[in-house]
């Protein structure tokens, strides 16, 4: 694989700590991100079942669109919201590269630039080549900098994406929050009554790696679509690589970084 071929079909994706944890533990393998749904759907009636009920299309099952659009905007629209990932069952490989939140440091005893990853604390160096024309952005001076920022060269991890489809977000099961990462809901709430139903009536005892999903989907999604709206979703299934694409290995353990 050479590095051209990744730059030519990668997306970046932004990861919360424990997704990035989850993934270089090997426990995540699927992740969920809202549909971006066009005003004029969202304008059909307020009734977002009807304005999905239609015609299907593309290469993912269960997603539709109103057969109520009108010439070019509905050809548009179709475009947009066909799976905007680029991958195909059978096309060419589509990487993830992942973003999270970090920390450049500038050291003048290596000849690179320091990276520290909030996640987990670890700490890459990468040749200078690789950041070249890059500049510091200045909130790193005091602390974490936003996955926002993150520049491809600082990604440590690369993502293949084996499977892209929509589904609403309640349709996810106990297996696939598993594979989510999400841990189980007493785990993370152990005082709490056995008793306890999520916000759309279910029990979490009775799938408790789901329930566990649906409050993460709510701490890091709350502000856009809560769990009890049932949104729709794009489900991404990948596999991991070995590695950074990126990290130059000859720095890896120098003592300056060692001795942190």
């Amino acid at each position: 694989m050479t590095t051209a071929a990744v730059a030519s079909s990668s997306v970046p994706m932004v990861f919360s700590g424990p997704s990035v944890r989850a993934i270089g533990a090997l426990t995540k393998t699927v992740t969920r991100r809202l549909v971006r749904l066009p005003p004029w759907l969202v304008r059909h009636g307020g009734d977002l079942e009807q304005a999905w009920a239609d015609t299907l299309y593309g290469v993912t099952p269960g997603l539709h669109v109103p057969c109520s659009g009108q010439g070019d905007e509905k050809n548009e629209t179709v475009q947009r919201l066909r799976n905007p990932y680029g991958f195909v069952v059978g096309g060419p490989p589509v990487w993830i590269w992942v973003k999270e939140t970090w920390r450049p440091e500038i050291d003048p005893r290596i000849p690179g630039v320091v990276v520290r990853y909030a996640a987990d604390g670890e700490r890459y160096v990468f040749h200078a080549a690789s950041a070249a024309g890059w500049t510091a952005p200045r909130c790193a001076r005091t602390g974490n900098v936003t996955p926002l920022y993150m520049p491809k060269w600082a990604s440590r991890m690369l993502l293949r994406v084996t499977d892209v489809r929509a589904e609403r977000l309640h349709a996810i099961t106990e297996e696939d929050a598993e594979r989510e990462g999400a841990p189980k809901f007493f785990d993370r709430f152990a005082s709490i009554a056995r008793d306890q139903r999520l916000t759309s009536g279910e029990l979490a005892a009775e799938a408790p790696h789901r329930a566990g999903f649906a409050v993460l989907w709510d701490e890091i999604n709350g502000d856009r679509a809560l769990w009890k709206t049932n949104p729709w979703v794009w489900r991404i299934a990948f596999s991991h690589t070995v590695g950074s694409k990126k990290r130059d290995v000859r720095w890896q353990n120098h003592t300056s970084i060692a001795s942190h």
